[in-house]
């Protein structure tokens, strides 16, 4: 499988409701939740349709963000990929 860069916008509360996403063909909606201080978690949908899930959690420090979602592909797969970003 081949990746591909991927850019999504949209705007959104952490009230669990779904809200509009664009720039992917994996999903058009996200809905998100916050889950403590440090951590928000959110789901993705396509028309509708429940299509993954992810967990964004940010040190205590507040120095990094690690990003886990887990989605379905095309053929109905299950792929998880785990994402670490460190503050500049």
């Amino acid at each position: 499988m081949q990746a591909k860069q991927c850019t999504t916008s949209g705007r959104a509360n952490f009230d669990g409701k779904d809200y509009a996403a664009k720039g992917s063909d994996m999903h058009n909606t996200r809905a998100y939740t916050k889950a403590d201080a440090n951590t928000l978690t959110y789901k993705v949908k396509k028309d509708g349709k429940d299509v993954g899930n992810g967990k964004v959690v940010v040190s205590a420090d507040g120095k990094s963000r690690t990003v886990t979602e887990s989605d379905m592909d095309k053929d109905g797969k299950e792929a998880t990929t785990t994402a670490v970003y460190d503050k500049q």
